[in-house]
């Protein structure tokens, strides 16, 4: 270990405020000026204990790592410090109840929480992930159940404090959350606007709510298409996947709604550009794009993988740079849960990894290699395999014999 100005030594041993001797040796290097206070000095003077010190500063660190405090300042986050307080909860223990009252944010600091609505199970969070945001804006009963999966402890922050710290951008982040979490909004509650694009099953179209006058994108399924297909297995493994993620790299999906003729997918609309139409415009990408846009499309799938969801069709094109800069992964048409391995063969051939060609099954290393892909798109303008082949089994052999 580095010590560096301002760290404090020996910290494990203050905290467990031993007597026992220390362990290891400290060698200064090059010449150094230390500062000792005795802890009955330092309890004195501040009013609280190394002990609280160290707590104090592990709780800064892990709201740090918080994506609903991101945008606050140190001092913001030194606030929330001060106020948090803890609640643990065992295995299967109800932590809120869908219909009561609430008034508090939860962050879990370990374990994991599963959301339920209706008794429906929606999705599953995991450290750092936080719930219980609307009750600090609207005044209504909880919308859903939480119940700990395991020994579950979490930070707790009341709404009055909350306020303390709320800031525009944080506010405007919230507000836009909520709306993308409106469950009561239904068909005749939209207004038309127009079509942004033809997917596979039929069009996609930007709406607005009457109420709120929040935009949607609504992508509409031919129930008969679905039928003659047979994709009804695919179609329930879509919306299954979208209803259970939540991060701020992939498109969210509001509610499923249908009519006699087609079934709807309300989903969070986002104005940019597919990132593929961006390389294109704007040529190579340089080193820092590459990183940047190369990171975030890593994180969407990390956060997948956490959840053991492959995408399996990773390219520009399911990416959209939204007006803000950053990206966000929508179609999730090829997505699914596995447990160990899969064979499907599935994708768009240039960006297939070769075990998936060969049939040999597959496992989240296929996501990888695909954004391997788009990496060396980024900075060379092609693919690197079957770049000029138009024939799929072309490219296959081109991935398989290089």
């Amino acid at each position: 270990m580095i010590g560096t100005t301002g760290k404090i030594l020996f910290e494990k041993e203050l905290f467990a405020m031993s007597n026992d001797k220390i362990k290891n040796a400290i060698v200064a290097d090059p010449d150094c000026l230390l500062c000792e206070v005795p802890t009955d000095a330092f309890l004195k003077a501040t009013g609280f204990s190394f002990k609280d010190l160290i707590n104090r500063s592990d709780i800064i660190e892990l709201l740090k790592g918080v994506r609903l405090f991101k945008s606050l300042s140190s001092h913001k986050i030194n606030i929330i410090a001060n106020k948090v307080k803890f609640e643990n909860f065992k295995n299967e223990e109800k932590i809120i109840r869908e219909g009561e009252d609430g008034s508090k944010l939860y962050v879990i600091k370990s374990g994991k929480a599963d959301i339920f609505k209706n008794g429906n199970h929606l999705r599953t969070l995991n450290e750092n992930e936080y719930f219980g945001e609307r009750t600090l804006f609207i005044k209504e009963p909880r919308s859903a159940t939480v119940i700990a999966k395991g020994d579950t402890e979490l930070i707790v922050l009341e709404k009055e404090d909350f306020k303390l710290v709320l800031e525009n951008k944080l506010k405007d982040y919230l507000i836009n959350r909520l709306a993308l979490q409106d469950e009561t909004v239904e068909l005749s509650d939209l207004i038309y606007l127009k079509e942004l694009g033809q997917g596979n099953f039929g069009a996609v179209c930007l709406v607005k709510s009457k109420k709120t006058d929040c935009m949607y994108a609504i992508k509409a399924v031919s129930k008969a298409q679905i039928e003659y297909e047979k994709l009804i297995e695919n179609i329930e493994m879509e919306k299954s996947i979208l209803l259970k993620i939540d991060h701020p790299f992939i498109v969210k999906l509001v509610k499923c709604l249908k009519n006699n003729k087609h079934l709807f997918y309300l989903m969070e609309y986002v104005r940019g550009k597919e990132l593929w139409d961006i390389i294109r415009e704007i040529g190579l990408l340089n080193k820092i794009q590459n990183q940047f846009y190369s990171a975030s499309i890593m994180l969407a799938i990390d956060y997948l993988h956490s959840r053991n969801i492959i995408y399996r069709d990773i390219k520009p094109e399911n990416v959209i740079v939204c007006d803000n800069g950053y990206l966000k992964l929508i179609d999730f048409g090829t997505a699914k849960e596995i447990e160990e391995r899969t064979s499907t063969i599935l994708g768009t051939p240039h960006y297939m990894a070769p075990e998936v060609i060969l049939g040999e099954g597959y496992t989240f290393s296929y996501d990888f290699w695909s954004c391997a892909i788009c990496m060396y798109e980024f900075v060379s303008g092609g693919v690197p395999f079957g770049e000029s082949a138009d024939d799929p089994m072309q490219v296959y052999l081109a991935i398989i014999n290089e």
